[in-house]
């Protein structure tokens, strides 16, 4: 069973048993971003996977749900930010950088600059670091 596996201290819990307590050497741990694994996922790669909300949306008929898994916050997490030189109602028609590591945080943010601020922003694709 291919597992993917995203290298955030956020997603430990789910994979701490796992790691600590019970090795499985069934299981072969495949890592990566979770882009990478979004589309490892969609393409059948991956048998499971933490995957982003949007991407889950795309294959909701494809694929199952694990009951009770979820990562989520009732407050502010701050993982995810936008920052800029020049006010945010004035990044109409400017770069604006986006990590290619996250989908969900991508597709979120463009959503806000274009409900909430009517601003469309140049975006550009950047590595993860």
């Amino acid at each position: 069973m291919n597992l993917g596996y995203i290298d955030y201290l956020n997603c430990y819990p789910f994979y701490y048993h796992m790691f600590e307590i019970e090795p499985l050497p069934e299981i072969r741990v495949i890592p990566g971003y979770p882009s990478e694994l979004n589309r490892m996922m969609e393409k059948g790669e991956l048998d499971m996977s933490p995957i982003s909300a949007a991407t889950y949306a795309d294959l909701e008929k494809e694929i199952v749900l694990l009951p009770d898994f979820c990562l989520s916050s009732v407050g502010y997490v701050h993982s995810v930010i936008l920052s800029s030189n020049i006010p945010i109602e004035e990044l109409h028609g400017k770069k604006v950088g986006l990590s290619s590591a996250s989908q969900t945080s991508v597709v979120l943010l463009k959503m806000i600059l274009r409900k909430y601020y009517s601003i469309e922003p140049l975006y550009v694709s950047t590595a993860p670091n």
